[in-house]
């Protein structure tokens, strides 16, 4: 299987700041994912990051400065963070969806089926000491 690394980190902005993710969200709730975690700031622009969980994977839905990013993990206390895009590219599906909300939603099932594969791990390279 190939290295996740093969991918570039690509980051997917709604177009305007008005979009709302309340479809999205409830959208997952109605497929069996829970609230697991949220921090919100009403000062900072309105970002916040909340983690859906389900039996299968993890969802993480950041907004930061009025732009949305969708991450993947396995469903682990301690587990590594993918982006969405990414990892659809990984499984090698195409995303022609303008949102990457409906991106989301469309893939879910892809993403449940594959879910194994968020437990990929991605090599860290070691520092090597500066030779004298």
């Amino acid at each position: 299987m190939a290295s996740l690394l093969a991918f570039p980190c690509l980051r997917f902005i709604i177009a305007g700041m008005n979009s709302s993710p309340a479809p999205f969200i409830s959208s997952l709730l109605s497929q069996g994912f829970s609230l697991e975690s949220e921090i919100s700031s009403n000062k900072d622009f309105g970002n916040f990051k909340k983690v859906y969980a389900s039996q299968d994977f993890k969802l993480r839905l950041t907004k930061d400065r009025g732009q949305f990013f969708i991450d993947l993990s396995e469903n682990t206390s301690h587990a590594q963070w993918i982006d969405l895009l990414s990892f659809l590219a990984f499984l090698k599906v195409d995303c022609p969806e303008s949102s990457l909300f409906q991106t989301a939603l469309n893939n879910l099932g892809r993403i449940r089926k594959n879910a194994h594969a968020l437990s990929i791990s991605i090599p860290i390279p070691k520092k090597r000491s500066p030779s004298l």
